[in-house]
């Protein structure tokens, strides 16, 4: 019976700290479908960084292995795919502009193209993909975060 009770007591303090914790927009909309968890930096750092530094360990030396191919393909890929996480964002007025949109589409569409090149094994021309997918995501970068955003190096 103490048992019962110390675990209902502790369910009871989890769900209150839940509730303080979580954000109001979580509550505020309808959870049958996509719903922002996060601001839009943190979605950048969960979604973005990592991959894209993976993917640019790659890009610095022409493949030899199977694996380091699959690996610029996958890393496209899933920079491409992150880039829809983007088109629901809403936590800035500038987000429901055309130009975010716009810069968006142009960010998943040139990391698609470097993942699309791949299947040629032209290493010069996923450089030259690489290297527009880079420009596109600081042409966002400068448009968006101000007087010094974030600059990305190939």
């Amino acid at each position: 019976m103490k048992m019962k009770i110390v675990a209902c007591i502790g369910a009871t303090i989890a769900v209150t700290i839940l509730s303080f914790s979580t954000p109001d927009r979580l509550f505020a909309q309808d959870s049958r479908g996509p719903i922002p968890l996060v601001e839009t930096h943190e979605v950048m750092e969960l979604f973005f960084e990592h991959e894209f530094e993976t993917l640019k360990a790659f890009m610095q030396k022409e493949p030899t292995k199977r694996s380091e191919w699959k690996g610029i393909f996958n890393g496209a890929n899933e920079l491409a795919e992150a880039h829809n996480l983007l088109f629901f964002r809403d936590d800035e007025e500038y987000m429901e502009t055309d130009e975010w949109i716009t810069l968006t589409v142009a960010g998943r569409d040139s990391t698609l193209a470097v993942a699309t090149s791949v299947k040629a094994r032209d290493f010069s021309v996923i450089k030259s993909k690489y290297s527009a997918m880079v420009k596109s995501c600081n042409a966002c970068h400068e448009e968006f975060q101000g007087d010094e955003p974030e600059v990305i190096e190939e």
